[in-house]
């Protein structure tokens, strides 16, 4: 009897731990990675307040310093500048914001659009509040056009460059999304 009412104990403790709701987390979409140095990540978010929204997270990896002493040994310093662009609070309103993005594409290199976005606060954690972030469409030599993003990061500014095949790949990646995680 004694084991029964620990185990039901243990049983309620548990289903209170997950009925919580968690606020702060990223809930990965869908994701693309290009050349080592760009990421891209769709992904559902939830403020401390409870307000709820997908992000398109375009994040820029450099390596200021790399250090290789043989073959076994070597270090790497490395750092991820991020801006997180609010998409919508629906899936309809996410796949506007990517049509807007696919559209923006076709326009004539330099052409220029602001965008909201959020910095992060390290931990994968939004900071709270908005900068405004400078897209221009540009046409680069062997690699075509893009949108590059230009927003702060600290104390410098940083630019990150957003493809077509990333904004398909992402798409097709909330869809698919989507139909696995109806509501």
């Amino acid at each position: 009897m004694k084991r029964f009412f620990i185990t039901l104990l243990l049983a309620c403790l548990t289903l209170g731990a997950f009925a919580q709701k968690h606020f702060g987390l990223r809930m990965e979409c869908a994701e693309y990675e290009e050349n080592d140095q760009r990421e891209y990540s769709l992904y559902s978010y939830t403020d401390e307040d409870g307000t709820f929204g997908y992000y398109l997270s375009i994040a820029y990896l450099s390596q200021p310093l790399s250090i290789s002493l043989s073959d076994r040994l070597s270090s790497t310093i490395s750092r991820i500048d991020e801006i997180n662009l609010f998409l919508g609070k629906e899936p309809d309103e996410v796949y506007a914001s990517l049509n807007e993005l696919l559209s923006l594409l076709g326009e004539a290199p330099g052409t220029t659009q602001e965008f909201e976005g959020r910095t992060t606060l390290g931990a994968e954690a939004l900071a709270p509040g908005t900068v405004t972030t400078r897209c221009t469409v540009v046409k680069r030599a062997l690699e075509g056009k893009r949108l590059c993003f230009v927003f702060p990061s600290g104390d410098r500014i940083v630019e990150a460059d957003l493809t077509k095949a990333a904004i398909k790949s992402l798409r097709s990646g909330f869809k698919f999304h989507q139909k696995i995680y109806k509501k």
